[in-house]
């Protein structure tokens, strides 16, 4: 995977997906690099910000880490998620916190088998109590996973550290155009040094 990558995704987050967005950054290999992280809150706000980004794929990496609340957040707030699998995985998480919110707010849940996998123990009856407001909890706790996963980024990197300072200032200026204009330059920031030889020689 690229480490420069990576390093982006996990000390600016929104800048990452600024970069994607504009195709600095190569969708797929951003995807695949989100997923490399293996970090569900990463691959859940992939999924949500970047148009045509691959459902499938991150679905299956979200499965994978078994994080119960990011699963359900998946499969109640992706388009195209994949309920039934989705379901699956919610209950072999066997959190029930997460299980009863799944039931009453995904659309496509069967509630009748999730109620059940719930009633087989005694915390049922406490949960239920306690989530009188589920959909409410849910939508708060939704906005709550916002783009912005750190506050700031550090603005050194170990290679072309002139232009990518100026496209961080970019970024931060919201100069967009600009960045589109030079998006060749910036986006060998992100290949490895060999892809990077071989653009050349072309």
């Amino acid at each position: 995977m690229n480490k420069k990558i990576q390093n982006l995704i996990e000390k600016d987050f929104q800048k990452f997906i600024k970069l994607v967005e504009l195709g600095v950054i190569d969708k797929e290999a951003a995807c695949n690099n989100v997923i490399a992280i293996n970090n569900a809150q990463y691959i859940y706000c992939f999924a949500e910000n970047i148009k045509g980004a691959n459902i499938k794929k991150l679905e299956d990496a979200i499965i994978a880490t078994n994080n119960a609340e990011y699963i359900c957040y998946f499969a109640w707030g992706i388009k195209g998620a994949n309920i039934a699998k989705l379901e699956d995985a919610i209950i072999k998480t066997e959190d029930y916190y997460y299980i009863y919110l799944f039931a009453n707010n995904v659309k496509g849940a069967n509630i009748d088998r999730l109620y059940y996998v719930l009633s087989k123990i005694n915390k049922f009856v406490l949960i239920s109590h306690q989530l009188n407001k589920t959909k409410d909890i849910l939508l708060k706790k939704l906005n709550q996973v916002s783009i912005t996963v750190k506050e700031e980024i550090n603005k050194k990197c170990d290679s072309n550290i002139d232009d990518y300072t100026y496209l961080i200032k970019l970024l931060d200026e919201k100069k967009y155009d600009e960045i589109k204009e030079n998006k060749e330059k910036f986006a060998n920031l992100f290949k490895e040094e060999n892809q990077v030889k071989k653009l050349k020689k072309h």
